[in-house]
């Protein structure tokens, strides 16, 4: 009976180790680790099919360093929890299953597009996804706090599609209202939007807030 007991034990800790999300990318170079995070806290994939999420000719750069061109909008396996390209499988039938091939973050270094302001044509910018575990993440907000989209949208940015949060130049983690509310818990501007649930806009008010005081003290 013991020996089952301590059996049962080993299955269920190897079973959260590999059920674990990890996403953390460190900007001194690409190096992944393990977060403590459980699946069902991440909030990058809810309600995926309810954000502004367009079709991009992307650059894919491979982790061997090969570089292929995608036109495809970035989907979303809800089963697995992970991001991916869609490339059709010309060379496939309807007789031989599948007619498209994924491209997961995994097999990649980043993806990457060409983002052009149509108010101003003259401002062009390429905007570049890192590839985590399970997603791209494009930076949407910089500052004392860094915000990162799993989407590579640039208007209309919001809540919905924060996927992870970077303090300074430490490690990029996981997004959680619980994290941020230790980062901004002084910040009476940022707690109100905190408050009602707006942590995009509450991250903007902290991060300019910070900005103003630093340029005070110059």
């Amino acid at each position: 009976m013991r020996n089952l007991l301590l059996t049962t034990i080993f299955i269920f800790t190897a079973f959260l180790s590999v059920a674990q999300p990890h996403l953390g990318y460190n900007s001194t170079g690409v190096q992944f680790r393990m977060l403590t995070q459980m699946v069902n806290n991440r909030y990058w994939y809810r309600n995926t099919e309810l954000l502004e999420n367009n079709k991009y000719n992307f650059r894919v750069t491979f982790k061997d360093g090969t570089t292929k061109d995608i036109f495809s909008k970035i989907y979303t396996d809800t089963a697995l929890h992970v991001s991916y390209l869609k490339l059709p499988n010309k060379k496939s039938s309807h007789n031989e299953g599948s007619r498209e091939e994924r491209i997961y973050p995994k097999q990649t270094l980043k993806i990457s597009r060409l983002y052009e302001n149509f108010k101003h044509p003259e401002k062009k910018e390429t905007i570049e996804g890192l590839a985590a575990d399970s997603c791209w993440l494009f930076k949407s907000i910089s500052g004392k706090i860094t915000a990162y989209s799993f989407l590579s949208e640039r208007l209309d940015m919001h809540t919905g599609y924060l996927s992870a949060i970077q303090v300074d130049s430490g490690a990029i983690l996981n997004f959680s209202p619980e994290q941020l509310r230790a980062v901004i818990s002084n910040s009476d501007k940022a707690m109100r939007s905190f408050n009602k649930q707006d942590y995009y806009q509450a991250i903007i008010r902290y991060n300019a807030e910070i900005k103003k005081a630093s340029a005070v003290k110059q």
